[in-house]
């Protein structure tokens, strides 16, 4: 099932809170079962653990890769 029984809204908000959530690596989830429902679903889990990973990684690291990626001498020690 595409949205899990939910409407439009209710599916969008608790996608956006999830990915809020996972970004930032905070491990809330709007479900009494947390993300058990979710257990078969790559098309929700695999976005999910690339979120916490590039969240992980953080915002000074990643703007550091963007603009510096061809020339590693320059990547700051941070």
């Amino acid at each position: 099932e595409f949205n899990y029984g939910m409407g439009w809204a209710e599916a969008s908000w608790v996608g956006l809170f999830h990915a809020a959530s996972a970004f930032n690596n905070a491990g809330f989830s709007i479900h009494p079962d947390s993300m058990i429902r979710y257990a078969g679903d790559a098309g929700i889990l695999l976005p999910m653990m690339l979120a916490a990973i590039i969240g992980g990684i953080g915002f000074p690291v990643l703007h550091d890769l963007r603009h510096r990626w061809r020339d590693p001498r320059h990547w700051s020690l941070h």
